[in-house]
């Protein structure tokens, strides 16, 4: 089926809506690439997401955020793109993907992403209360996500069945052409 596929898969949600977890297994069910924009920050600024919020700030992580997203957007067709949860937020880029990609928002409820990120080690923004920070960034950022071409359930199932309704939803309707 992948070959209807014309332009690239962008995965949004939280942190624990399983990005990277579904986007690999979907890249590989689609025998397509997989990018985490998370990941290829890191390797190109040669350090951790959590050192880059330390040391350069949040602005800083946003604009590196945004000019990779667009970046991995424009060079690369055949691919499925887990970006970080605050990059759908920023107009330009949530634009930019709105013109040149199909984003699936993977829709979890707090239970499942506090069962998902524990106690939120790694996560610059949960180092305080997981609970109270990923209910403020439902409130703020679920309305926004749901402008997605394509919104799916990422709840307590195996990875194949959640796979298998992203490929479902992207063949259904004109999300593709």
């Amino acid at each position: 089926m992948s070959k209807d596929i014309k332009k690239p898969i962008i995965l949004i949600g939280l942190m624990g809506a399983g990005k990277t977890t579904i986007g690999k297994a979907l890249a590989t069910a689609q025998n397509m690439t997989f990018i985490d924009v998370d990941h290829a920050i890191e390797q190109a600024e040669g350090r951790s997401i959590p050192d880059i919020f330390t040391i350069d700030g949040e602005p800083y992580f946003r604009d590196l955020e945004k000019h990779t997203t667009i970046e991995a957007v424009k060079t690369h067709k055949n691919t499925v793109i887990s970006i970080g949860g605050g990059a759908y937020m920023h107009d330009e880029t949530r634009d930019f993907i709105k013109k040149n990609a199909v984003s699936v928002f993977l829709n979890a409820d707090l239970k499942t992403l506090l069962a998902r990120v524990g106690d939120g080690a790694g996560r610059p923004l949960l180092q305080n209360n997981p609970r109270d920070t990923l209910q403020s960034l439902i409130n703020a950022r679920y309305p926004i996500y749901q402008t997605a071409n394509i919104i799916v359930e990422s709840k307590d199932e195996t990875l194949r069945e959640t796979v298998q309704r992203v490929i479902e939803a992207l063949y259904k309707g004109e999300a593709l052409s």
